[in-house]
This record gives structure tokens, C-alpha cells and sequence, in this order.
């Protein structure tokens, strides 16, 4: 764990409201890399570097240990730190923006099939063995869902976790991340509205013929024939979903049923 620095530079006239402490503390732990853990200045020192009242210095921390930036460690050693903003509380803001815009399973499907043939691409000689043995799992869990031996509901889960395990392990962040939040509204709208029913369908079967032979094409290294696998398998969802629903509603959109 690194000292906490100065934060030279950056004094706050008294009149600027409590954002700008904030954009202030974020822009220092931006230009030092500070990392998680590390400690920022004592409150009584963010007081005098930024020339502002402890009111304003506790709002503003607060704020920061919302949107997970910052933690609050208790205690004589503790203090403020440098969070880790989880995947789990990125998800939720962005849902936060969501809520107010004209969603249509059209446009998922529209990025998805932009996303998901890269994303598989990129995880194409990276997976670990129990990457790979995640995969055959979701693989057997679906044939146990066509053959009618686990509930709908386990099969759609297993289903999307295929994909799930594509997005974690994919080694660009920003396309692993909006992958996954997809993955995470289709599963979510699965157990909301249960649109699409696994078992003794077109679909299912679809499914997991394309999951077998993508495990194959991952266990050959075959980047080529993973990527147009993933293409063709989201296109023939697409059109599959997309027959049978349309506008994303407001209250599915309130879900948070990830497991």
C-alpha cells in the first residue's frame, strides 16, 4: 500500500459545491495510478489541501464510496481508500440510464451480434482448463434441459452462462463488459417474462448444436470457425426473440435476479 500524496494544485474555493470536490479527488487518484487499497490524504488533510469545510469533504467521500471509487476502512488505521468499482455496480448505473430510454429487443440483438462474434474471437487460445471445463459444463446442463431432465428455467440459465464465461474471460474490458451486461438483461428477462422456453424447441436445439461445436472450435484453437459459429448462433436468435417480443419494459429493466 502506497502513502497518501499531496494533492498540490487543487485548492477549492470555498463557493465550488461538493461534485467538484469530488471530480477534484478522482482526477488526483487518476494522475497518481493510484491502485486498490491505497490510501488517500486524512480527511483533516483533504480539509487543507482543498480549502474546504468537513461537511463537504465527508459528502464528498460518501459520494465516491457510492459509486465505489473510494472505501471507508473504520478503525485508527483506516480512512479513506482507493475502491475497486465491481461489475456488479457498473451494471447497475448503467441500468440506472436505461430506465428512461426506448429499449427494443431488436437493438440488443442489433449490438449483439456485433459483440458476440468478437468477444468469442478474443477468448479463442486464452481459456484455462477450468474456463474450458465451465463450458462443457453449460454444455451437458443444456442437454440434460433438452432431454427434459432439469427444469426450463436451469436450462435457459446454463444457456447463458456459456456465453457468460466467454464474456469474463474475454481480455478486452470494454467489449467483456458489454457483453456480459447483455448476457445479464437476456437472463434476467428469461426469469422475468420466461419469453422463451427451453425445453422441446427449435431454439434449444439450435443452441446447443452451436455451443458443442464452438467448445470443439475452442478446443482446436480455430479462431475463424468460432467466430463465424458465433455469428450465425446469435443471428438465428435474433430472429427467433425478435418474433416473439419487442419493447424491453421499464419493470423488467428493475430486475436484479443474476445467478
Amino acid at each position: 500500500m502506497t502513502e497518501s500524496k499531496s494533492i498540490s494544485g487543487s485548492r477549492i474555493p470555498r463557493v465550488r459545491r461538493t461534485d467538484q470536490v469530488v471530480e477534484v479527488i478522482k482526477g488526483w487518484v487518476v494522475r497518481h495510478d493510484l491502485e486498490t487499497g491505497d490510501r488517500l490524504p486524512r480527511e483533516s488533510e483533504l480539509i487543507a489541501m482543498l480549502g474546504c469545510s468537513r461537511g463537504t469533504i465527508r459528502e464528498a467521500l460518501k459520494i465516491l464510496e457510492y459509486q465505489g471509487i473510494v472505501r471507508i476502512v473504520p478503525g485508527a488505521g483506516g480512512g479513506a481508500q482507493v475502491g475497486a468499482v465491481s461489475y456488479e455496480h457498473a451494471n447497475e448505473f448503467l441500468r440506472h440510464y436505461f430506465y428512461f430510454q426506448p429499449i427494443t429487443w431488436e437493438s440488443v440483438y442489433q449490438i449483439r451480434e456485433q459483440l458476440e462474434p468478437l468477444v468469442a474471437e478474443k477468448a479463442v487460445g486464452i481459456l484455462s482448463e477450468d474456463e474450458i471445463q465451465a463450458l462443457e459444463k453449460t454444455v451437458e446442463l443444456c442437454e440434460d434441459g433438452v432431454a427434459g431432465r432439469i427444469p426450463p428455467s436451469e436450462h435457459r440459465a446454463a444457456e447463458l452462462e456459456f456465453h457468460s464465461v466467454l464474456a469474463r474471460a474475454c481480455p478486452d474490458p470494454m467489449l467483456g463488459f458489454f457483453a456480459g451486461f447483455i448476457n445479464d438483461l437476456l437472463r434476467d428477462f428469461a426469469e422475468h417474462r420466461n419469453v422463451i422456453e427451453p425445453q422441446n424447441s427449435e431454439f434449444a436445439a439450435a443452441a446447443l448444436r452451436y455451443h458443442r461445436q464452438l467448445l470443439q472450435a475452442y478446443k482446436d484453437k480455430d479462431a475463424k470457425r468460432v467466430r463465424d459459429l458465433m455469428s450465425a448462433h446469435i443471428h438465428d436468435a435474433r430472429c427467433i426473440v425478435n418474433a416473439r417480443d419487442g419493447q424491453v419494459s421499464g419493470d423488467f429493466l428493475l430486475q436484479r435476479n443474476h445467478g
